[in-house]
């Protein structure tokens, strides 16, 4: 175990392959249990924060969309569709995500809102403090506000 742990921290991509090798041979005994949790723990994590990402993203251009209407063209749209069937993907491959976004949407759209004040120099008055579209519609390729 000790051995494993120092190989785990002196270099990664061989502790990795090591871990795989080890469990495709059956020798659970020499496996480095806990960096292994650890780590496939960390995947999952990054698969929530990315779809996190894309849904975000998505709200970012749905409010630049209604707060800049001479910004809209067909490359905008397909900006927004584009990050819709990513977490739409991510949602595919990994179903026990389904109710993530709807739990997190608040934090999402203050993250977003923040950033399209940033991104337009608008007021913060601009964008309505709380999400004013359902998950859904974000969701929804080729749906966009009026």
């Amino acid at each position: 175990m000790a051995l494993q742990q120092s190989l785990y921290d002196r270099d990664f991509h061989d502790w990795a392959n090591r871990q795989a090798s080890l469990l495709r041979s059956g020798s659970i005994d020499s496996l480095d249990i806990e960096n292994l949790a650890e780590e496939i723990e960390s995947l999952a994590r990054r698969e929530k924060r990315t779809l996190f990402n894309h849904v975000e993203a998505t709200l970012l251009l749905l409010l630049r969309w209604t707060a800049q209407p001479g910004f809209r063209s067909k490359a905008f749209q397909l900006a927004t569709d584009r990050e819709r069937r990513k977490a739409a993907r991510l949602l595919g491959e990994s179903p026990s995500l389904v109710s993530a976004p709807a739990n997190e949407l608040p934090h999402m759209y203050e993250l977003a809102r923040l950033r399209a004040q940033i991104e337009t120099g608008f007021a913060d008055e601009a964008f309505p403090m709380e999400c004013p579209w359902p998950l859904k519609n974000i969701m929804k390729c080729g749906w966009f506000p009026k």
